[in-house]
């Protein structure tokens, strides 16, 4: 198992999961391309840090997932990265030591194994159980997708914007030096 000091998120990461290591320090194994490795560094951490990476933070990602969901939605999920298609999600409030961060983009299925646990099938083949009950697990899933849904959505509805017809304008302020004005050049 490979370790590193600090790593992003990335296209080919699936889960980040808490582990401490030998000196009882919170880090995360982190699930990339099929191959863990150790993160020293708390995966909440993990994610703020990722997030901050792209221009955002947590409580930023938090805040713009509420203003797209509800504002009374807890554990929202967070958009690392819209454009390389990163939506995340966590298992339980990311405070908890024992959260689990998944990414909406690697999940193929998930099935029931017991009443607080649940499977998750990852599009890579491999799949993870986690102390999370189906009903609960479906919730979070849909909510990232929803959120991923909505983003998309708005994106394609701004992408089509009509070309103006090359006028030139001139912006200068008025005579009393207070408002600007206007005009085609």
């Amino acid at each position: 198992m490979e370790s590193n000091k600090e790593t992003l998120i990335t296209p080919r990461t699936s889960v980040i999961f808490p582990h401490y290591d030998s000196a009882g320090k919170l880090c995360a194994k982190v699930l990339i391309d099929g191959q863990f490795v150790s993160v020293d560094m708390s995966p909440t951490n993990m994610v703020d840090l990722s997030l901050r990476y792209f221009g955002s933070s947590l409580r930023g990602a938090f805040d713009g997932s509420k203003s797209i969901l509800g504002e009374k939605i807890s554990m929202p999920p967070v958009v690392v990265n819209e454009r390389l298609k990163l939506y995340w999600f966590p298992t339980k409030s990311p405070s908890s030591d024992d959260c689990i961060w998944l990414s909406l983009g690697h999940i193929y299925k998930y099935v029931k194994v017991d009443k607080g646990h649940s499977k998750v099938i990852l599009t890579d083949g491999s799949s993870v159980t986690i102390p999370l009950s189906l009903h609960s697990f479906e919730r979070r899933y849909q909510r990232a997708g929803m959120l991923k849904l909505i983003i998309e959505g708005r994106i394609r509805q701004h992408a089509y914007y009509e070309q103006a017809n090359g006028v030139t304008y001139s912006i200068s302020k008025d005579a009393k030096k207070r408002n600007f004005d206007v005009s085609e050049s």
